[in-house]
């Protein structure tokens, strides 16, 4: 077959089908899911705590606290969160800390060398769920605490 006889029309069948393929693969805007890191910044209500505590595996206590509890969280973009604690209305406690996120971890840095890490397990634009876990031993019984907090985006 000699280049002569081959006519445009043979060209843009694939010349179409290349284009099709492009915008298919490129022209369509995929969803990003938003930063952790910028899903967190702004101030939060503290709506529910579940707990659970154990001492050598056995569940010895466990609560439900359904109803929004006086504590904010305000993280803020530099690195810094204000816990506001109103349970005693007469002696509120506001104080600074510094936090990291980290996938799904939440390191709160309060004071010298202890961190507080937490496991995020939802957080949207509205809604944010952690889980604090923290176990001992003490003349040898073992201990262990858990922690949900729910809290919804007020700012």
């Amino acid at each position: 077959m000699n280049k002569a006889s081959l006519k445009p029309s043979f060209f843009l069948p694939l010349f179409l089908i290349a284009a099709l393929c492009t915008t298919l693969l490129f022209g369509c805007k995929k969803e990003s899911t938003p930063d952790k890191k910028q899903l967190i910044i702004g101030k939060w209500l503290g709506v529910s705590e579940q707990w659970e505590d154990y001492t050598n595996g056995s569940l010895t206590g466990s609560g439900n606290a359904a109803a929004e509890f006086d504590l904010f969280f305000t993280f803020k973009a530099d690195g810094t969160v204000v816990e506001e604690n109103f349970e005693e209305p007469t002696d509120p406690s506001i104080t600074t800390y510094n936090y990291v996120v980290n996938g799904d971890k939440l390191i709160i840095s309060l004071g010298s060398n202890y961190n507080e890490e937490l496991t995020i397990s939802e957080l949207t634009k509205t809604a944010l769920k952690f889980k604090s876990e923290e176990s001992y031993t003490s003349n040898g019984v073992n201990y262990k605490y858990i922690r949900i907090l729910v809290f919804k985006k007020v700012s």
